[in-house]
């Protein structure tokens, strides 16, 4: 995962919640491209304007692929497919925004050469990504076929995605939910969760999980922002 972008219908109320839980600045973009996210001068995402209350809002993460027509297609063959308007933003590279057979959306993004590979997440910056879905299986399928991704075990058991064999493959979680409406949540990195968590509760967050195991050892917490927005904070195993 290589950038990360929130739609709100309150982008102000947005930005200034993430800006105090996690020190962000902003910087405004090209038009049409939002308002870029930056920690430390380092570009995380942007955060965009939501055209109509309740569509399209939400954090989307994007995958680098090598060919990102191909993705659409073969998702578009098996099931899923994208939002109209594929698209060249600035900096970033070739986007399209890709649904799944169950509405779950990542985009695909094809940067141009030379583009720095994001650095390893630090606090405040975008970690890990969890797919809640119904059907591990069926996911497993349909994220194999668009974006080549296997799956392995993590130690608890559970399951995750990965673009090869090794743990430093490792892109992203599946959370089997029977229940669960299917999509994808993004997740930040901190050092102390329950201090965290509890300072978001402050800004107007609302905690739906304060607190279990997470990838790897770690923790994680799973909250709405004050827009209304899904994500999680994820606190890594301390190292011996």
């Amino acid at each position: 995962m290589v950038w990360r972008e929130l739609t709100t219908p309150e982008p102000e109320k947005a930005k200034a919640f993430y800006a105090d839980l996690f020190g962000w600045t902003y910087q405004e973009a090209a038009p049409g491209a939002g308002t870029t996210i930056r920690l430390a001068e380092q570009p995380l995402g942007a955060i965009r304007q939501a055209q109509r209350v309740g569509f399209g809002t939400g954090w989307v993460s994007f995958v680098s692929v090598d060919n990102v027509d191909a993705s659409v297609v073969i998702a578009s063959a098996d099931g899923g497919g994208a939002l109209p308007g594929l698209r060249e933003v600035p900096g970033l590279g070739r986007v399209a925004r890709v649904v799944d057979y169950a509405e779950a959306m990542l985009a695909a993004v094809k940067s141009p050469p030379g583009t720095p590979v994001p650095p390893k997440a630090e606090v405040g910056a975008f970690c890990w990504e969890t797919l809640i879905t119904p059907d591990v299986a069926r996911a497993k399928e349909f994220y194999g076929k668009v974006f080549g991704w296997r799956l392995q075990s993590s130690a608890d058991g559970g399951t995750l995605f990965a673009a090869d064999s090794t743990p430093a493959g490792q892109v992203a979680s599946a959370e089997e939910s029977p229940d669960a409406r299917q999509h994808w949540r993004t997740h930040l990195r901190v050092d102390n969760l329950d201090a965290t968590r509890e300072h978001a509760v402050r800004l107007g967050a609302k905690v739906l999980v304060p607190r279990r195991a997470g990838p790897a050892g770690g923790s994680l917490a799973v909250l709405t922002d004050p827009t209304g927005v899904e994500f999680g904070l994820l606190e890594p195993a301390r190292s011996n």
